[in-house]
């Protein structure tokens, strides 16, 4: 769904050219970009950019029990929980929206 796009390959973590890096955020925002509206509104653009930072956090960390949503949850309700629970459902609806739009032009 995403087109293959020339990425920099550059990191600028490290100051260096990077084989590995994919400038994958990039290609996530583009697709909302080409799907649902052009430019993104500053609001949705932060949303976006703060799901796919959890998104990094969970694959990158949250496994090893650190960071936002660090470890399994095991059913326990929290303030944070809830918050996520309802990011989950609104990126959905987003995902949802630019699937149809990106499907119509198929």
């Amino acid at each position: 769904m995403m087109v293959d796009q020339y990425v920099s390959r550059f990191c600028k973590d490290a100051n260096k050219l990077c084989s590995r890096k994919k400038d994958v955020m990039k290609k996530f925002r583009a697709f909302f970009e080409q799907n649902l509206q052009y430019p993104l509104p500053k609001e949705l653009e932060r949303f976006l950019k703060g799901v796919y930072s959890k998104r990094s956090d969970f694959v990158h960390k949250g496994l090893l029990g650190t960071g936002e949503a660090g470890g399994i949850q095991f059913g326990f309700k929290s303030e944070k929980v809830d918050k996520l629970d309802s990011e989950k459902r609104y990126f959905e609806k987003l995902v949802n929206a630019a699937l149809l739009e990106w499907l119509a032009r198929l």
